[in-house]
């Protein structure tokens, strides 16, 4: 399995302007609410402020992921501006969003059934430098949000998501000065932990199609170690030669 099995959208938010198209190939093409800036990002590109929603929509399923890189200033002036992935049913309310707001923390919640909002936050991140976040729900477990690949937390949950399938819109929101958004993915599935450290990439990160560079030689170069490269022998040693909270009616 690679991280193209289950991708329902990717967004790597390259565009200069207009709208900004999905990667994965299934067509839930980002459209504009009004202007948008742009800016420098993790990747490429970034949305540095504006709102996009997808006009056509998509199951949620039981168990999904969302990834996003983000970054955040800490300078803005409004409380309540955050960097948002947000999906949202019939009338507005949220089913589930991934946010990174003022506060410097990271939200994830979901509409349960029984009109709960289940969420797990982070602690404080680092202002002014790029983000990884990573959220899932594990039906039957509960909700997990892990930053830059560090130990997930954890809030439980074993009710059902109120969607119970349906199709319903997806956007992505940036209001605040000094924040920006960049590749943004979401998986019909629960991402393995190895997927996970391999979003990551030692900091680097990795957009779609989600490959790692092939290594110096080619990807069939030997390992295999030849006179040159084997270590040498020194007496009897061997030596050798690299956010605030949201609420429900945040958006």
């Amino acid at each position: 399995m690679t991280l193209l099995d289950g991708l329902v959208a990717h967004w790597k938010l390259d565009e200069e302007s207009g709208d900004r198209l999905d990667s994965s190939g299934n067509g839930h093409t980002l459209t504009p609410d009004g202007d948008v800036t742009t800016g420098a990002g993790k990747l490429g590109l970034a949305v540095a402020q504006g709102s996009f929603t997808v006009p056509n929509t998509f199951d949620v399923p039981d168990g999904f992921t969302v990834g996003v890189w983000v970054k955040d200033a800490g300078i803005s002036d409004y409380p309540g501006s955050t960097v948002a992935v947000y999906i949202s049913g019939e009338g507005g309310d949220d089913v589930c969003s991934l946010s990174f707001g003022h506060s410097l923390r990271a939200h994830f919640d979901i509409a349960g059934a029984d009109l709960s909002y289940p969420e797990v936050v982070s602690e404080a991140l680092t202002a002014d430098e790029w983000h990884l976040l990573v959220a899932w729900w594990e039906p039957g477990a509960g909700l997990y949000l892990q930053t830059d690949n560090a130990e997930p937390m954890l809030t439980a949950f074993t009710g059902e998501n109120v969607t119970n399938d349906q199709e319903i819109p997806a956007g992505v929101i940036v209001d605040g000065t000094g924040q920006a958004v960049d590749s943004v993915s979401f998986w019909s599935r629960v991402l393995t932990s190895d997927e996970r450290t391999r979003l990551w990439n030692n900091g680097d990160g990795l957009d779609y199609p989600f490959t790692l560079p092939v290594p110096k030689g080619g990807a069939g170069s030997s390992m295999l170690m030849t006179p040159a490269r084997l270590p040498r022998m020194t007496g009897n040693r061997w030596t050798a030669r690299h956010v605030g909270p949201r609420t429900r009616n945040s958006f």
